[in-house]
């Protein structure tokens, strides 16, 4: 989406709080329910700086947001819950269908 930059300012403020850029990135990756937030929390219980993609991601399309506005654009208001947040149920059925 055009206007849902990445979040370069976030992944620098966390490698700056880990020792800038001398510090170790690593990027946890896998499957639903494989615990990577399970391991992001015990690397930040040691004292890492951690950064959770996920709630980034959920941040881009709060209500009133220029990438919810987009998707709403493309898929139509059916998208949206009466409090105006976005429905991830809805929107995955019309993202993941066969049509």
């Amino acid at each position: 989406l055009s206007s849902c930059p990445p979040p370069a300012s976030r992944i620098r403020q966390a490698m700056n709080s880990a020792g800038g850029s001398h510090g170790v990135i690593v990027g946890l990756t896998g499957g639903i329910a494989s615990g990577k937030s399970s391991v992001r929390q015990i690397l930040q219980e040691l004292g890492s700086a951690t950064l959770d993609a996920d709630k980034l991601g959920h941040a881009c399309y709060a209500p009133g947001s220029p990438c919810l506005e987009e998707v709403v654009a493309a898929f139509g208001s059916g998208i949206l819950k009466n409090d105006g947040e976005l429905d991830r149920p809805a929107l995955g059925a019309l993202v993941f269908s066969d049509r």
